[in-house]
């Protein structure tokens, strides 16, 4: 018995020194816990005080910015959720409207009448951006990237500040060639952002290095018939070969009576196999207006530069060949077709456009100082959406 005695009483010493550091151990943590658990929260709350949120006239939440565009307005990524699958577009807030990369395209001058809006990835039909120039481009690459369906910010029901719109699966009701203006939301401007627009306007030059003085060659011994240009077209672009083949023949009678009204001794005859080809972008096709007084006076003009005449007389026969056959520049124009628009449901309510609950003035948070005051807010039930 005086052998057990010492065991019990040492085990039960190491049980409460056991007990004791353990004690002081878990309450150390939860201390310490609870302390980076305030920290991280404060910090977090501080962040989101320096964070820009957009808000519109009635304080309603639209979201945080992910990124801002040229002009530094606010981009919004709206998640379209009246589709399967989901879609994403970015969208711009400025003061008074709502922005995107693509236009919406009308067959009216005034942008009235059914939206039509074209595919994604089209450089070609969008090479020209808000600044009018030539592959400035107002072209979504994020819409393209996923691969679903093109997304624009077109005319509300009151014009500004605008609707969300959706490309769709079906042909819109008219063509390319007549569309007369377009909803470009990108263009800074007082106002509609509403700008008259044709197919002209929307072509791009030529290449016409392969149209002159190309011998075409035999590449098959056995056929006649097997012409091929000893010029090759640009990567990325087609020659259209096909068409300047077809009015070959209304070249060379436009050139003959044009030398004969010219009144020059020596004509020589026009060759037909000297003419090549012309190269546009893939997709497109050169523009036919103008294209036989434009290619007979590029040939008439290439003939006179190899007459013996001086250059007082070049200078006179070139101006009159000019007032005589009007030359063009050379253009192609996109063929890509416009799909039918459709207006992007609110998730809210299925009867408005995904944007139309906001109103304008639209207007960025300022950044908060950092406080250790906490105000507790109620969620009102539309957190997360723009």
């Amino acid at each position: 018995m005086s052998q057990a005695s010492p065991k019990r009483q040492q085990g039960f010493v190491i049980t409460m020194e056991l007990l004791l550091i353990t004690t002081i151990l878990i309450l150390g943590s939860l201390v310490g816990l609870v302390a980076i658990r305030d920290a991280l929260f404060k910090h977090k709350v501080q962040q989101q005080n320096m964070t820009p949120k957009v808000l519109d006239q009635q304080g309603r939440l639209l979201g945080e910015p992910v990124a801002y565009d040229e002009h530094e307005a606010p981009l919004l990524a709206y998640i379209d959720r009246s589709t399967d699958p989901l879609g994403r577009v970015l969208i711009g807030i400025r003061d008074d409207r709502f922005s995107s990369r693509e236009a919406v395209y009308f067959d009216s001058a005034s942008c009235q009448g059914d939206p039509c809006i074209k595919s994604v990835s089209d450089e070609l039909t969008d090479s020209q951006g808000a600044s009018r120039l030539n592959r400035s481009g107002n072209v979504s690459y994020l819409n393209a990237l996923q691969g679903g369906a093109n997304y624009a910010v077109g005319p509300g029901s009151d014009g500004l500040p605008g609707f969300l719109y959706r490309e769709s699966p079906e042909q819109c009701d008219f063509d390319l060639d007549d569309v007369q203006s377009r909803w470009h939301s990108q263009s800074v401007v007082t106002g509609l952002p509403c700008e008259e627009l044709t197919v002209e306007d929307m072509s791009v030059p030529a290449y016409t290095g392969c149209l002159l003085n190309v011998t075409p060659l035999l590449t098959d011994p056995l056929d006649p018939t097997s012409l091929d240009l000893n010029c090759s077209c640009p990567a990325g672009t087609t020659d259209q070969f096909n068409l300047i083949d077809q009015v070959a023949p209304l070249v060379g009678d436009l050139y003959d009576q044009t030398f004969a009204t010219l009144g020059v001794l020596i004509a020589p005859p026009f060759d037909s196999d000297g003419l090549g080809t012309i190269c546009c972008e893939t997709p497109s096709e050169l523009n036919e207006s103008g294209l036989v007084e434009t290619l007979a006076y590029l040939v008439l003009k290439d003939q006179l530069s190899q007459l013996a005449l001086s250059a007082l007389e070049q200078a006179e026969l070139e101006s009159l060949l000019e007032s005589l056959l009007s030359p063009a520049e050379l253009t192609c124009k996109p063929t890509l077709p416009l799909r039918a628009a459709e207006s992007v449901a609110s998730a809210d309510d299925p009867a408005m456009n995904a944007l139309e609950p906001f109103e304008p003035p639209f207007q960025v948070t300022l950044p908060a100082a950092a406080s250790d005051v906490w105000i507790s807010t109620p969620p009102d039930g539309v957190e997360g959406r723009p």
